[in-house]
């Protein structure tokens, strides 16, 4: 995934849920690489933006910024997606110092709500919208 240098700060793409109401809003994805989470060869380590809120983790004051993505579907791929949305899982990594290429054991991570990688910020917020009703005020 080669970015030109005009696109550096756009996101690679969006990360939406309808399982938790804190993953209704769309996150910025910016790729960092690949890496194998558990049983998951096929998966990918992204910043997002905005950040999890840690303190329902564990982590007190200490936000998530950085999380792996794995297909949920057999046959879906995230190299490269062959069709949008694409459902995945979300896993938080337990352990510091996490970098692409790096292969966590199952111990090591932990997952977090199933969701969908969504090619553009308006494709997210339109796949939220049956979900709206449902967000916590």
């Amino acid at each position: 995934m080669e970015k030109k240098i005009a696109d550096i700060d756009k996101p690679d793409f969006y990360l939406v849920s309808s399982e938790s109401d804190n993953f209704i809003e769309p996150r910025s994805c910016w790729v960092i690489g690949r890496i194998t989470a558990g049983a998951c060869a096929d998966s990918l380590l992204v910043r997002i933006d905005p950040p999890i809120i840690g303190q329902p983790y564990g982590l007190g004051a200490e936000d998530i910024t950085e999380v792996i993505l794995a297909p949920r579907l057999q046959g879906d791929s995230l190299f490269p997606v062959h069709r949008w949305p694409l459902h995945v899982y979300i896993f938080r990594y337990l352990k510091k110092g996490i970098r692409a290429g790096d292969t966590l054991t199952k111990d090591e991570v932990e997952m977090l709500p199933w969701s969908e990688i969504h090619p553009t910020k308006e494709a997210a917020i339109e796949a939220m919208k049956p979900f709206e009703k449902y967000k916590r005020r």
